[in-house]
């Protein structure tokens, strides 16, 4: 996920969350070529460590003092209109809260869930319900419509920072834990297995070392789950990795798959509604892409059945759902100068259907009723 030279300037200490969405092509892109980076430059000299491999990383210059951030206090709220109605999530890292949006019409948002904790990705169910990935407490909150009361359950992964989420068709919750903490060191990255309903887990597995650190994860109509990640070399170049995890709460070991072309900055995977894994990520020229597969064959995807561009000076995107007809796709993007949610037609990618202005530092998006492949 690269920082275009054109935003660069932006970044000061008040904004180092927005660093998050820029430094997984290498810290050299970080480095200030203007007098008023500064802010940009300080940040990045007293937490290097944490730009050298990968954009979460500078969630733990965070955690240690890089920025103080504020929990929301006002209670959550959901508009009883809104009830049954097709419906968007979009966590927002700096305000600790979800904001929630129609699909329809104006785009509308109405409701919000307050007083989590550094909430990154998100994914819902077939009942509706709502996983928030919680990274500063290494929690996963789950939400029963309308959303406003407590979590109606709470998974426990003390010992991980967590990034994605899914939920399979039978149930099973897949959690991808980004690295272990607290030091985040490079392969410790793991997945945890729920069963339905339950709070314990029932299976760790632990990810391959060339996954250096673990973003994304989707679960197929069999229950098998696809994880993506990044790795660094020292080159600076981003590199995505995707890989497959089979068995639920069997699982026992994850493998890494290999693709006949280069992807690079894991920004989303998901599976679409012929049970194809789709990948957003970006092209070897730092474009944004979403490329779709065909399951595997000996541990690889082989070539893209399609390449869909995103275009409309698109970057910075992070996760993104299909809708339950699988004909589209939200995503999310936070840029030093603002913030939006888009809709892109599938396949056919392009400009966006619908930009829709959002605050703050979005980070995840999940859509009710999602897809079930």
């Amino acid at each position: 996920m690269r920082t275009p030279n054109s935003v660069s300037q932006a970044l000061t200490a008040s904004e180092a969350l927005t660093l998050l969405a820029g430094c997984s092509s290498g810290s050299s892109q970080l480095a200030p070529t203007t007098a008023g980076q500064n802010g940009g430059a300080a940040i990045q000299s007293v937490y290097q460590p944490w730009f050298q491999d990968g954009r979460l990383n500078a969630i733990l210059a965070l955690r240690h003092g890089g920025v103080t951030r504020q929990m929301v206090k006002t209670p959550s709220f959901f508009s009883p209109h809104a009830k049954r109605k097709p419906l968007i999530f979009v966590s927002d890292y700096n305000g600790n809260v979800v904001n929630i949006y129609l699909q329809e019409r104006k785009h509308k948002m109405v409701g919000q869930i307050t007083g989590l904790n550094g909430p990154v990705t998100l994914a819902s169910d077939a009942a509706k319900n709502l996983y928030v990935t919680n990274y500063n407490d290494s929690t996963v909150t789950v939400y029963a419509p309308p959303y406003t009361g407590a979590p109606e359950r709470t998974l426990d992964d003390t010992g991980y920072y967590l990034y994605g989420v899914a939920v399979s068709p039978q149930g099973v919750v897949g959690v991808a834990n980004n690295c272990k903490a607290p030091s985040c060191p490079v392969s410790s990255a793991t997945v945890t297995f729920y069963a339905k309903n339950s709070t314990t887990a029932c299976a760790t597995v632990a990810v391959p070392a060339a996954f250096h650190y673990l973003t994304f994860d989707a679960f197929d109509d069999k229950g098998n789950l696809y994880i993506a990640g990044s790795y660094s070399p020292s080159s600076g170049q981003n590199v995505a990795q995707i890989g497959e995890v089979k068995g639920g709460c069997n699982a026992t070991k994850a493998v890494q798959l290999t693709t006949g072309n280069s992807i690079h900055a894991a920004e989303g995977i998901q599976i679409d509604k012929a049970d194809r894994i789709a990948f957003l990520g970006q092209s070897a020229a730092f474009e944004d892409v979403m490329y779709t597969y065909n399951p595997p064959k000996r541990r690889s995807l082989g070539n893209p059945v399609s390449t869909t561009p995103i275009t409309n000076n698109a970057y910075n995107l992070s996760d993104f759902k299909f809708t339950a007809s699988g004909t589209a796709f939200y995503t999310v993007q936070s840029q030093y100068s603002g913030a939006d949610a888009f809709e892109y037609a599938y396949p056919a990618g392009e400009n966006p259907e619908v930009t829709i202005p959002v605050s703050g530092y979005p980070f995840g998006v999940a859509v009710t009723p999602p897809l079930v492949p």
